[in-house]
């Protein structure tokens, strides 16, 4: 009987899928006693000047108790492989769904930590770009943890170009330098 064949990225051993965005997936993955988040984006989804401007994002500025931590970027020929410490808790997407009422003063902590948390990396001069309740994570202590902090402008960025050039053909314009 043949070994069961472990799918490792670098030093980590890839588990069961997380969740899939527009662009990649996210899997469980191990180093040992250490559990990470692998967002696993294909090179086939990058133009050059995204990948590019993915290797050279300095995600690692984005410190602060309410960003989930980059912990490094690993590259092969089919892929581009983010990990970062995995979010505890639940997304706040998830909580919303759920029917949970929040009462006042958990709106206003969960609020204070991410506008902190944005404060922070704007600070630094970096951008989350899609902010939304799928991204916010929220802890039994109510702490925040803030996923896919910065990739989201330099991942699909290219969706406004199409979009942008989906508007000047509706409108009839052919010479974009108009």
């Amino acid at each position: 009987m043949s070994e069961p064949t472990t799918k490792r990225v670098g030093r980590y051993e890839i588990g069961s899928l997380i969740g899939k965005g527009a662009v990649g997936a996210v899997y469980r993955g191990s180093d040992g006693d250490k559990i990470v988040a692998v967002k696993v984006v294909p090179k086939a989804a990058l133009t050059p000047e995204r990948l590019a401007a993915l290797r050279e994002t300095p995600l690692a500025r984005a410190r602060h108790p309410a960003i989930v931590t980059f912990v490094e970027m690993l590259e092969n020929e089919k892929a581009i492989c983010i990990v970062s410490e995995i979010a505890k808790g639940e997304s706040l997407s998830a909580i919303l769904k759920s029917g949970e009422k929040l009462d006042l003063r958990r709106i206003w902590e969960i609020s204070r930590q991410v506008v902190e948390a944005l404060e922070a990396a704007h600070g630094k001069g970096l951008f989350h770009g899609d902010l939304k309740p799928a991204n916010v994570f929220v802890d039994r202590e109510q702490h925040v943890g803030i996923t896919d902090f910065g990739l989201w402008s330099i991942l699909v960025a290219f969706v406004g170009a199409c979009v942008l050039l989906f508007i000047m053909q509706a409108a009839g314009v052919t010479d974009r330098r108009r």
